[in-house]
């Protein structure tokens, strides 16, 4: 399957899951769209990584998407993996809250773009 010249959010894609997703599409075509908190080095001319984007900030969220070019599809690998138990998991303040805070604002986001 061809991905050639499709655009594609990938969130988290500079962590390890993230970077597979992202060397995966950009080898069948896909131009890899990564939202990131601070500066990386894209790894080729098919990854954007877009610099100063909180994905925890709804309004970063928005303004990102509204950045770009029509896109074919989001994949949401941003967040991060805390072994616990699951009751000390469901605080506000837990590695799981803060993945479920990204996962509605970018979801949302992806929604609204798509209208």
């Amino acid at each position: 399957m061809s991905f050639d010249g499709l655009h594609i959010v990938v969130t988290g894609g500079t962590g390890a899951l993230g970077a597979t997703v992202v060397d995966r599409l950009t080898n069948v075509g896909a131009v890899c769209h990564i939202p990131s908190r601070g500066e990386k080095d894209a790894a080729n001319h098919r990854v954007k990584i877009h610099a100063g984007i909180d994905l925890t900030i709804e309004e970063d969220v928005q303004a990102f998407y509204a950045g770009l070019p029509d896109i074919y599809a989001s994949v949401h690998t941003a967040g991060g993996f805390a072994m616990a138990p699951r009751k000390s998991m469901l605080g506000s303040a837990s590695p799981c809250a803060e993945s479920l805070n990204i996962a509605n604002s970018t979801t949302w986001s992806t929604w609204r773009k798509s209208l």
